[in-house]
């Protein structure tokens, strides 16, 4: 096989099975039954293809999350804790305008989002609780053995003041400066099926290892075809059931009549094939 049949055919079966998309998302494509389904073809387990871990992709985004019962009052603190604009119903009821969240800011915002919230609040309060994880994501999510999102909770707390200045009923509540980042593979790296080592590259002292992947593929899409009821080999048994006469349907519409088509004249037909009824006796011509 030429090197670019082996390279066409990989783009198809990797585009069959849904794997031509090179970043590895939350969906987790890779670490599917299918993908194991298969020996590793990385050579440190024996197969053809140089494998390796999967990468950062983007740089971090932050987002400051309030871990607290949605409130419009709230929503439009935090909104303006971040410089930007809230714009009230009917015209809406969202923020506009925002500056970035990042760790060089999240305290100075937080501190500001608190002080509107919580105007002239007495110290001294208890501190509060775990991360609610109802609000805000309070566990860290990992891909392929790299986090994709990690969380770090800002607890203020604090005593209501009084209408007489005195400190009054306490309240606790946390921020959570949550931050996302995606994975999957180098340029020019293709996924491998492998959950520990996702990406691979063929090597270049190795010509066959491409045709090796794309046996692999091969296989994995016509399990899937199977599993689904398709495919080249149910297409065959389909083909292969016999029908009420115990013949294949192949078969006996190879000994039907062909139809009638209409010849030259208005007293004369042609018919194609041979003349014969399903159990091989002679029909007569039409004239």
């Amino acid at each position: 096989m030429e090197p670019e049949e082996v390279v066409r055919a990989l783009d198809d079966l990797e585009s069959g099975i849904g794997a031509a998309a090179m970043v590895i998302g939350v969906v987790g494509m890779l670490a599917s039954p299918v993908a194991n389904a298969d020996p590793s073809p990385c050579t440190a387990s024996g197969g053809a293809l140089v494998c390796q871990q999967a990468v950062y992709l983007t740089a971090p985004v932050y987002r400051l999350c309030d871990d607290f019962a949605p409130y419009l009052g709230r929503d439009e603190a935090l909104c303006k804790a971040q410089g930007g604009e809230w714009v009230a119903p009917p015209s809406g009821a969202y923020c506009s305008g925002a500056g970035p969240i990042d760790n060089n800011n999240a305290g100075q915002v937080g501190d500001a989002f608190i002080a509107l919230v919580h105007p002239n609040s007495c110290g001294g309060g208890p501190p509060p609780g775990s991360c609610t994880d109802m609000y805000c994501g309070c566990h860290t999510t990992t891909e392929f053995n790299l986090p994709i999102y990690t969380f770090n909770v800002m607890g203020y707390s604090g005593l209501t003041r009084g209408s007489d200045n005195s400190c009054g009923s306490p309240w606790a509540e946390n921020l959570v400066l949550g931050a996302t980042r995606t994975v999957g593979c180098p340029q020019g790296w293709m996924p491998s099926g492998d959950p520990d080592l996702p990406c691979a590259q063929v090597p270049l002292d190795r010509p066959g290892a491409l045709e090796h992947r794309v046996r692999v593929l091969r296989r994995r899409a016509e399990r899937r075809d199977e599993r689904r009821g398709g495919g080249e080999q149910d297409h065959g048994r389909r083909h292969q059931e016999a029908d009420r006469d115990g013949q294949p349907p192949a078969q006996v519409a190879a000994e039907c009549p062909a139809p009638l088509l209409a010849g030259q004249g208005d007293a004369e037909v042609e018919r194609r094939g041979a003349p014969a009824d399903r159990h091989g006796a002679p029909i007569p011509a039409y004239r």
